[in-house]
């Protein structure tokens, strides 16, 4: 069941992922600048992409018990390299706060969305 589930939220994210920075690139490619929105639905889609596959992992982490805390074991290291991805200063979830910033039409404060 953590399996399937954990595929799920990978397959989902992926997707909203790839949808999101596909139109981006069509944008681009027309020689046209990202809108502040697009600006920040790539935000949204990259810090949920982060998100889901950390919350996939640790779907399958509450299954492989104390071996998934043992050094012997490479799930140990998997487990702590995607929390570690989530305190980035690109992908955390404090960038939600400059998302929901331009959700409601206020100025972002994160750099990403001047240029």
């Amino acid at each position: 069941m953590r399996l399937a589930q954990a595929a799920a939220q990978l397959g989902s994210a992926r997707a909203y992922f790839h949808e999101t920075y596909n139109e981006a690139w069509l944008t681009t490619g027309r020689d046209q600048s990202l809108s502040m929105a697009q600006k920040a639905q790539c935000q949204l889609a990259t810090t949920h992409a982060v998100t889901a596959s950390a919350q996939a992992v640790d779907l399958i982490h509450s299954c492989v018990g104390t071996t998934g805390i043992r050094q012997a074991y490479s799930f140990e290291r998997y487990f702590r390299d995607v929390h570690v991805v989530t305190q980035h200063a690109f992908v955390s979830e404090a960038r939600l706060e400059a998302v929901g910033q331009v959700m409601f039409d206020q100025e972002p404060d994160c750099p990403f969305f001047a240029f």
